[in-house]
């Protein structure tokens, strides 16, 4: 995948071509720009990146993605869908870890 990259509030940003292939699109989506992004900081040899999932469907495949960034000293940043929902369920007893995991 050729990708054009360009700059969006400090951050590295790129697009992303996915064939219509019904519900797997999203999954599919994410996998391909996580490669994408491993891709970039190996070429570039990013030190200490920081990979920000803004919806994780990839599932099972983000501990594999995790890995590789790890041996750049990497850092994964996940935005779960309805973190919201549960920031303010979990708000008289904040837990990171539940907030992140969910």
């Amino acid at each position: 995948m050729q990708s054009t990259l360009y700059e969006y509030n400090d951050a590295t940003c790129f697009n992303v071509d996915v064939p219509n292939i019904g519900p797997a699109k999203a999954i599919m989506y994410d996998v391909k720009a996580f490669k994408e992004a491993l891709k970039i900081i190996r070429q570039k040899k990013i030190a200490h990146p920081i990979v920000y999932v803004l919806a994780c469907r990839m599932g099972p495949f983000i501990n594999h993605f995790k890995k590789q960034l790890k041996l750049f000293n990497g850092q994964l940043l996940v935005n779960p869908d309805g973190e919201c929902e549960i920031i303010w369920t979990t708000r008289e007893n904040p837990d990171f870890m539940r907030v992140c995991a969910a």
